[in-house]
């Protein structure tokens, strides 16, 4: 039987949560390039501000972008007023002879430095982070780690599968959960806050009993012992948010298998 109220709470925080749609209107700016990654450009304009763009996998550009070229970077808001996303980079002027942008890269503001830190951390395509959270029948405390690889299908969706260890009164969890998660697209990659959902096969081990303070130091020992676990699979369904930082908090239902409800806190690093 499907949670239909687990569901419920879960689609209410997935609403609740949704920025208002961005402009679309273009802009072009002129300036002299200081850093350049495969997702972010950092631009020193005419009058010495310095601008930080966004780059995705639709920006037509250069192969190499080199420190010290001029520029022109055409672009289109994006989420954040403080990095639009660059639709166009064409080099007007090559780099002189020996630049390196070193002398340019310490003379960035530490807040656009900042923001450049997290674009460039939420687009690695391989991380690694851990959570920690509570579940619902059974009520268990629940700690873990998490890969995350992708992103696939146009940059909206990973692969995140996870190991949690749950831990009660009663019952000791392992849970092996192969899930997949979905940005929805009702913001941009650079918004500070993104809604996702996603879901896939969860694999549980059980061992239930008595707390092992409350028995004799050899029922204590049979209590750790593996052979005991019983084994229940199902499915997990999943909505959350996650901030451009790393962080991010979600609510896991379980279709045919308990924990019925599990809320997680968790950081990709």
């Amino acid at each position: 039987m499907i949670r239909t109220n687990a569901i419920a709470v879960i689609a209410c925080l997935m609403f609740a949560t949704a920025a208002a749609a961005q402009s679309d209107s273009a802009a072009s700016l002129n300036g002299v390039v200081v850093s350049s990654t495969r997702s972010t450009l950092v631009v020193r304009t005419s009058d010495n501000g310095y601008r930080l763009f966004m780059l995705d996998r639709d920006t037509t550009r250069p192969s190499v972008i080199p420190a010290g070229s001029e520029v022109t970077v055409t672009s289109r808001p994006s989420a954040d007023p403080n990095a639009p996303l660059a639709t166009t980079v064409r080099i007007t002027a090559p780099a002189a002879v020996g630049t390196t942008g070193t002398a340019e890269a310490d003379a960035v503001p530490a807040q656009v430095r900042h923001l450049e830190s997290d674009l460039q951390r939420q687009a690695k395509r391989y991380r690694l982070g851990i959570r920690t959270g509570a579940t619902l029948d059974q009520e268990l405390f629940s700690i873990g780690a998490h890969g995350q690889v992708g992103p696939f299908f146009r940059d909206s969706v990973w692969a995140r599968p996870n190991l949690e260890f749950g831990f009660g009164e009663v019952t000791t969890l392992i849970a092996i959960n192969l899930e997949a998660v979905y940005r929805v697209p009702i913001t941009d990659s650079a918004s500070r806050w993104s809604v996702f959902f996603g879901g896939g096969p969860g694999f549980n081990f059980y061992d239930r009993g008595f707390n092992p303070e409350e028995q004799g130091d050899e029922d204590a020992a049979e209590a750790t012992r593996f052979d005991d676990f019983e084994f229940d699979t199902g499915l997990n369904l999943l909505m959350g948010v996650q901030t451009r930082g790393g962080t991010f908090f979600e609510l896991k239902t379980g279709i045919y298998a308990k924990p019925v409800l599990r809320f997680v806190v968790g950081y990709n690093f």
